[in-house]
């Protein structure tokens, strides 16, 4: 992987000073004590139990399907699908590491003038992504514990100028409800340039603000993250679900939505755009 500043938009990669692939090890080990997680989780505990705890690097993207699908079935409480969600955050953040640099994967993508959408912002990126990408806004819809140890928080981006919003949505099982995608996509529209602003937020007080690039992303750039792109897409343009979706593929072509984002998707366009 080159070591200099990569391209603006879409041919954008992770330039790393310091290999994640290093912190992701030390920290892959320390992840319950990281996160203070309760030793008492029986649901948890039986399915470890019951086969061997899946290894993001043996499994192909099929089989972790299942997986994910064994789980919903199972009726895990929220508490067991928010610590499966954290036990295996490192795990995978390390997997999304190596796609990136063994496939054609890209840690970010542009998908028009405003909007990126990307992985987890490591904080080595912060001047590349300011000073070649013109960043003006963060979009977060990791939960907190993801962001502890190599992303901003809302206070380091603010030193660089930077605004942010966290919409905290538990990774794997959940999309984001319809409250966070509505927030999410006013918020984009801030940063949006005068003459393109959506017209469901004209006139609102926040608008006025300086026009520029805003970041969204999750731990992967896939799912959750892509929810709210989709949302965004589809107020700006007054697509459907499927126009959008297939647009951030032909952007980013390893965005993953299942059933519940689909579903997030749809209900949105319905009370959002249809109406």
């Amino acid at each position: 992987m080159p070591t200099a500043a990569p391209p603006t938009g879409s041919n954008c990669v992770l330039e790393s000073s310091r290999d994640p692939l290093e912190y992701t090890q030390k920290f892959s080990s320390q992840s319950v004590q990281l996160f203070d997680i309760p030793t008492t989780a029986p649901s948890i505990k039986s399915i470890c139990e019951s086969k061997p705890f899946p290894n993001p690097f043996e499994h192909t993207q099929k089989k972790s399907f299942k997986l994910v699908q064994q789980l919903r079935r199972s009726s895990l409480s929220t508490h067991g699908t928010a610590m499966f969600a954290r036990v295996t955050f490192y795990p995978t953040l390390l997997y999304n590491v190596l796609m990136e640099k063994v496939t054609t994967r890209r840690w970010y993508d542009r998908i028009d003038e405003t909007v990126i959408l990307g992985a987890l912002p490591f904080q080595n990126m912060t001047r590349q992504l300011i000073e070649n990408e013109n960043l003006k806004g963060v979009v977060s819809m990791n939960e907190t514990y993801e962001l502890k140890v190599f992303s901003n928080d809302a206070d380091k981006w603010r030193e660089h100028g930077v605004e942010f919003l966290q919409l905290a949505t538990t990774d794997i099982f959940e999309a984001p409800d319809q409250d966070k995608l509505y927030e999410g996509v006013r918020f984009i529209n801030k940063f949006l340039p005068s003459n393109a602003k959506l017209a469901k937020f004209r006139g609102n007080s926040d608008s006025d603000v300086n026009s520029g690039t805003v970041y969204v992303h999750c731990k992967a750039g896939r799912t959750r993250s892509a929810t709210l792109v989709g949302c965004y897409l589809m107020m700006k343009n007054g697509w459907s679900p499927e126009e959008a979706v297939n647009y951030m593929r032909s952007r980013r072509p390893h965005i993953l939505l299942h059933t519940k984002q689909w579903e997030a998707l749809n209900l949105f366009h319905k009370n959002h755009v249809q109406s």
